[in-house]
């Protein structure tokens, strides 16, 4: 039977009796581990924006992905919340920095960030980000119904393909670069429309599903 002590392992743990002195400590060394966790996620990002992962002979992200168990010691669906941590530390950089916002808190309201800003007011959303918990956050972020589609039988179809994709009226709906991505990987393009970004979080943790078990 394993004995479980703190002289059992060489760490390096507080020599303290008293509850509140281990309780911070405990904090301080989550804190450490989330900063940490930070730094991981934002250059797994920086794998797939510079396509690093060819270095090796993968030709898409998805592949490198598959292969992450025996690379990195690393479960697939860790380094997918990681790779959506690390977008959104690296887009919203500025952002997060401007309000101040403490990683020793945690970094898994950073995966719902995208779906928070997607159905409340961006000034709204920077506030609770950074006074709420995780769960109040979750529940926040999480679309409440799903909105009805927009119709076209009263108004022409505002259809322009520029420089950096495909938009409709003032939104970006087909990203240049994602259609670039989908091209570089040899994946077969496929459009479907959605009501919200909720819907297409839905779609997306589907499909990371059914690879993680092909």
């Amino acid at each position: 039977m394993l004995e479980l002590s703190r002289q059992s392992y060489d760490l390096d743990l507080i020599d303290s009796h008293s509850l509140i002195e281990i309780e911070v400590w405990i904090k301080d060394v989550a804190g450490k581990i989330n900063y940490a966790q930070a730094a991981i996620a934002i250059e797994l990002y920086w794998i797939d924006k510079e396509a690093l992962y060819t270095e090796a002979g993968y030709s898409s992200m998805t592949e490198y992905v598959r292969e992450a168990p025996d690379r990195l010691n690393m479960p697939k669906q860790t380094l997918s919340n990681y790779l959506a941590i690390g977008e959104a530390l690296t887009k919203y950089r500025r952002k997060l920095t401007q309000i101040k916002y403490d990683l020793s808190n945690g970094l898994s309201k950073l995966w719902l960030l995208e779906s928070a800003l997607s159905i409340h007011k961006e000034a709204e959303v920077w506030k609770n980000i950074a006074r709420m918990t995780f769960r109040q956050f979750a529940e926040y972020a999480r679309p409440k119904s799903i909105d009805k589609p927009a119709t076209f039988d009263d108004d022409p179809i505002d259809l322009t393909v520029k420089d950096d994709g495909i938009w409709f009226g003032s939104r970006n709906m087909v990203s240049t670069k994602d259609v670039e991505k989908i091209i570089q990987a040899g994946d077969l393009p496929y459009l479907i429309g959605v009501y919200n970004e909720g819907e297409k979080r839905v779609i997306q943790s589907a499909l990371k599903a059914h690879r993680e078990k092909a």
